[in-house]
C-alpha cells in the first residue's frame, strides 16, 4: 500500500500536545460508536457476511429476535468476521480523538447505510466530474443528473472542477469503464465507484477500520478491488475528499478542521 502519513505537520503537534490516550470528554461518543459497531455485527454488516453455516443471514436474524440468542449470535459473528482482532491500537484511538480525518474514517466505518450512500454519490461526483462535464447529449446528462441527484450532480459540474479537481486523478483507477452505458444500472454503478473511493480513504487514514467498512456492503460493490487506487491516493486527495464530505453530508459538518 502507498505510504500516506496519517497526519500533517500541524497534526503531529496536536498529537504531541496530548500524550495521553484518554479521549477528551467531547469525543467519548466516538468510542461508543466503534464499540457498538464491533459488538453488534448482525445489525450492521451485509447479509453476505452475516451468515454462519448452515444458517443464512435471514435465519440468524430470525433467531436473534429472541433476546436470549442475540448476544451469542453476535459473539459468533465477531469471531467469524475477525472483528475481535481488528488492530485498534492506542495510537489509532488517539488519532480519532484528535484528528478530523481519522474521525471521518470512523464515521465512514460506522454510519447508517443511507448516509454512506449519500457520501458515496458525492465522492463519485468528484471523481467522475470530468467525464460528467464531457457528456454531450442532453439525454445522457439528464440520466446522470437523475442518478446522482441534484446536489451531487452540481458537485460534478460546478464544485469539483474548482475545489476537488485532484480527485479526478482517481477516475482511471476505479472500475468506471462504461459506467454511463445505458444498459447498466447507473445508480448502482455510481454508488460502487463512490464506495471504492471512500474505502481507499478509510484504508489510507485508519487501516484498522477497513475490514469493518468493507463488510457493510455486498461483494458486487467490488471493494476488495481497490488496491490500484490506494497506490495512487495521496494527502491532497484525502484533504479534498474530507472537505467535500464535511461540507456536503449534513451529519458530518461537526467534524472540525
Amino acid at each position: 500500500m502507498n505510504e500516506i502519513a496519517p497526519f500533517h505537520a500541524a497534526d503531529k503537534d496536536a498529537l504531541a500536545a496530548h500524550p495521553s490516550t484518554s479521549p477528551p470528554p467531547r469525543n467519548i461518543h466516538l468510542l461508543v460508536r466503534i464499540a457498538a459497531a464491533i459488538a453488534n455485527p448482525l445489525d450492521i454488516v451485509d447479509d453476505h457476511f452475516s451468515s454462519l453455516d448452515p444458517f443464512s443471514a435471514a435465519d440468524l436474524k430470525a433467531i436473534a429476535a429472541n433476546p436470549y440468542f442475540k448476544t451469542p449470535i453476535n459473539h459468533a459473528l465477531i469471531q467469524a468476521l475477525s472483528f475481535d482482532t481488528l488492530p485498534l491500537t492506542a495510537e489509532c484511538f488517539t488519532r480519532m480523538w484528535l484528528l478530523p480525518q481519522s474521525r471521518l474514517a470512523l464515521h465512514l466505518a460506522t454510519s447508517d447505510l443511507n448516509v454512506l450512500q449519500i457520501a458515496a454519490r458525492f465522492c463519485a461526483a468528484a471523481i467522475l466530474h470530468r467525464r460528467v462535464i464531457g457528456l454531450v447529449l442532453k439525454a445522457d446528462r439528464a440520466r446522470v443528473r437523475a442518478a446522482f441527484g441534484e446536489d451531487a450532480f452540481q458537485v460534478a459540474v460546478q464544485e469539483a472542477p474548482l475545489l476537488h479537481a485532484n480527485l479526478a486523478e482517481l477516475n482511471n483507477d476505479i472500475n468506471t469503464a462504461g459506467i454511463f452505458d445505458p444498459a447498466k444500472q447507473l445508480d448502482v454503478q455510481l454508488i460502487r465507484a463512490g464506495l471504492q473511493g471512500l474505502a481507499c480513504f478509510v484504508e489510507a487514514r485508519e487501516p484498522a477500520l477497513i475490514r469493518l467498512f468493507v463488510s457493510r456492503f455486498p461483494p458486487e460493490m467490488e471493494l476488495e478491488n481497490r488496491h490500484q487506487t490506494i497506490n495512487k491516493l495521496n494527502d491532497a486527495h484525502c484533504d479534498q475528499l474530507a472537505k467535500l464530505l464535511r461540507r456536503r453530508v449534513d451529519s458530518w459538518r461537526d467534524i472540525s478542521e
